[in-house]
């Protein structure tokens, strides 16, 4: 069972409205541009948690833009939402491989048009 995530270290600078998981999924993440990609041209981000409003993640690549499409579960049940990045912090790591946290709050939920 998820973690749920309640004692933040600085809970009065925390704005958000819903309790967060802690989350170890891969996620598939690619810039949002208005369409629902090809599996194979998402890139898997590791996600940190999850609420009903939003996700974070860490990645290796600062956000190239502020819309990002990001989709749950797997390839064969996907789950897909636009999402707007509201942070992004530099992390450092124990074998100084550059990293980024992600912070998205989910804009809307999407269905792939069926075939």
């Amino acid at each position: 069972m998820p973690t749920l995530l309640t004692a933040d270290i600085e809970q009065d600078n925390d704005r958000r409205s819903s309790a967060r998981v802690s989350y170890g999924a891969v996620l598939g993440v690619i810039e949002h541009n208005g369409t629902l990609p090809a599996t194979s041209e998402l890139r898997p981000v590791k996600a940190l948690d999850l609420s009903h409003t939003g996700v974070s993640f860490s990645t290796t690549r600062w956000p190239s833009s502020d819309w990002l499409l990001i989709m749950l579960g797997t390839s064969q049940k996907p789950r897909y939402a636009s999402a707007r990045v509201v942070g992004c912090q530099s992390k450092s790591t124990d074998d100084d491989t550059r990293r980024f946290e992600v912070h998205c709050e989910f804009e809307q939920w999407l269905t792939p048009m069926s075939t």
